[in-house]
């Protein structure tokens, strides 16, 4: 069963974007934030920790503004029809990218499961709605933006299984996430 929750509680002049995302357990969650305060602490990061907002992008669908209702509603009819199985999430390696620094956690192995599905969700969106997804270019976990550049290295693997996606809000600024609706991976 698809959990849409409430779809339309935003301001009237809602800022923010819409996206599809594989959010990490709870237990994830935790080792996620370990791993980025001993990051921080052994390499002199600055930055918070985004804990409220960890996440592994999907695919976006557009800033909240610009995605009316009956569009939205397509939008997460089109994500219930997604069949795809759970899959393993293994996080081994930490960096951090060009620009405003974020340090993220990436899979060396890489982690196909989620462009599968960023992929499948565009094809159901374009089944009912002329919008195309965009789709996440480098699957990676932001743990924090940092004030400098940190090369990629290994770190003690997260694991955890990835057993729904979710359309999120963000709120900019903010570290905390609204889910939108909650989709199981079966099969």
């Amino acid at each position: 069963m698809v959990d849409q929750g409430s779809l339309f509680e935003a301001a009237p002049a809602a800022a923010g974007e819409l996206y599809f995302a594989v959010l990490p357990t709870a237990d994830a969650t935790a080792r996620i934030a370990q791993a980025g305060e001993q990051l921080r602490s052994a390499h002199g990061l600055a930055g918070r920790l985004r804990t409220g907002n960890f996440h592994i992008s999907v695919a976006g669908v557009g800033a909240v503004a610009s995605v009316p209702p009956s569009q939205l509603q397509a939008v997460l009819d089109a994500a219930g029809s997604v069949e795809l199985p759970a899959f393993p999430v293994i996080l081994d390696r930490a960096l951090t990218f060009a620009g405003s620094l974020p340090l993220v956690l990436q899979a060396s192995r890489g982690l196909d499961a989620v462009p599968a599905l960023g992929r499948a969700l565009q094809l159901a969106v374009a089944k009912v709605l002329k919008l195309r997804l965009e789709l996440s270019s480098t699957p990676h976990l932001t743990v924090l933006y940092s004030n400098k550049a940190l090369v990629a290295r290994a770190i003690e693997p997260v694991r955890w299984t990835a057993t729904e996606f979710v359309l999120v809000r963000n709120h900019p600024g903010e570290s905390r996430l609204d889910i939108r609706g909650r989709f199981p991976l079966r099969g």
